[in-house]
């Protein structure tokens, strides 16, 4: 199977400038959501993270929260790390007392020492699992195309079957990276647990848009796009309560 960064199926004009028209209006709404998400943040009383412009928005990260909460997931693993890393963990104690850990995946090793500095700043350390996965060749892909060495992933999840994923890494903003995220769902979808949620973040994208779709068949699950509510695209697989708030 192909991943190549501009390695994409043929969809019509159609599909490309409804999403456009869907995904305008709906961030013209995110401002509301966001702001209410941001005050039920706070709730959580974490301390001050640095973020970047490629960050989870609040709206979006507050609904992944409820889904691990509401859904009791234990293992989560989150391609991009940011400090989404350090709430998904504040809420694993809720979630799951008794054990649960957030594997969180970040090409860029300096990165993630912000992210394990901040977790033990924030008392969650014992719930953040953090794997430094340089992007590596594909083994066997045709267009040579690249994506987090799967070696370290492997070996952090320890046999575990993935409750939870989160696709917001590598970093996929530019034509030639556009469906750098693509891969996620074919790599790992072996590792899926029965009853699991999938999200993908950026949906406003139009690669993202066509990487949705292509999951969609890879999975047989129907992602729901989210523009306004932070700009995701989820499914979910197996028994689970509606997370979207």
């Amino acid at each position: 199977m192909a991943f190549g960064a501009n390695k994409r199926e043929a969809r019509p004009l159609a599909f490309h400038l409804l999403h456009m028209i869907k995904a305008g209006v709906g961030r013209l709404r995110r401002p509301a959501f966001d702001a209410r998400a941001a005050v039920e943040l706070t709730r959580f009383g974490l301390p001050f993270f640095p973020a970047t412009r490629y960050a989870l928005a609040p709206s979006a990260l507050l609904t992944v929260l409820n889904d691990v909460i509401v859904n009791k997931r234990r293992t989560i693993l989150e391609l991009g790390s940011g400090y989404s890393s350090i709430y998904i963990a504040k809420a694993l104690e809720s979630a799951a007392p008794d054990g649960g850990v957030v594997i969180t995946v970040d090409a860029h090793a300096g990165w993630l020492d912000q992210v394990v500095e901040k977790a033990r700043a924030a008392g969650v350390a014992d719930r953040v699992r953090a794997v430094h996965a340089p992007l590596a060749p594909i083994p066997g892909d045709a267009d040579g195309a690249y994506w987090y060495d799967m070696a370290p992933i492997i070996e952090a999840l320890a046999g575990a079957s993935i409750d939870l994923m989160l696709v917001d890494g590598p970093v996929a903003s530019g034509k030639a990276v556009a469906y750098a995220r693509a891969p996620a769902v074919p790599m790992l979808k072996d590792r899926l647990s029965a009853d699991c949620a999938v999200y993908l973040d950026d949906i406003h994208r139009p690669s993202h848009a066509e990487i949705a779709k292509q999951w969609s068949e890879t999975l047989g699950l129907a992602f729901e796009h989210h523009h306004a509510r932070g700009g995701f695209a989820y499914a979910a697989r197996g028994e689970s309560f509606d997370p979207i708030i």
